[in-house]
């Protein structure tokens, strides 16, 4: 699971979030979980870091330099749409696998406006419970069996081409 106490403006770390519901833990399936181990494997820092791996990657040059193109490759790139397509997407595969309306708010993080669900907060301490939804509910599709290769940038070091691996 992934618990959300910050959040990306610009290319900084901020220690607050739009709603109270931001603040929240996201539950993966096994495979997600998996899969983010081994795309972060020992580092520390962010997920997706900028070049000087000091600092966030913002959200423009990560849609720029990295969704974009990918999107563009698979044939799915409408104008308009970028990554907040992938909530509207996992919204559709939660529905879609009978999962109540409390879990779903509280996945994607929605306000709980009405008076049913303050009588779900228990949701929010039930971890157990949620991490067997998340493995049962799973992706929606299934994850490639390869990691992404490193990135490798050619940079002048005394007048000299020398290629360095960045990895994501």
């Amino acid at each position: 699971m992934i618990l959300v106490r910050q959040q990306v403006k610009g290319s900084k770390i901020v220690e607050y979030l739009k709603t109270e519901a931001s603040y929240r833990i996201v539950d993966l399936c096994p495979e997600a979980a998996e899969y983010l181990r081994k795309f972060v494997g020992d580092r520390k820092g962010p997920l997706f870091p900028s070049r000087k791996r000091t600092s966030p990657v913002s959200y423009r040059n990560f849609l720029k330099r990295h969704l974009t193109p990918s999107i563009k490759k698979l044939g799915i790139k409408e104008p308009g749409k970028a990554a907040h397509a992938f909530r509207r997407f996992r919204s559709s595969i939660i529905a879609k696998s009978g999962t109540e309306e409390d879990i779903r708010k509280f996945w994607l993080a929605h306000e709980n406006n009405d008076i049913t669900a303050q009588y779900a907060e228990q949701i929010r301490e039930d971890n157990v419970w949620r991490q067997t939804l998340a493995a049962k509910v799973g992706l929606g599709f299934k994850i490639p069996a390869f990691l992404p290769k490193p990135i490798v940038r050619i940079v002048r070091k005394n007048r000299q081409s020398v290629a360095i691996a960045v990895t994501s």
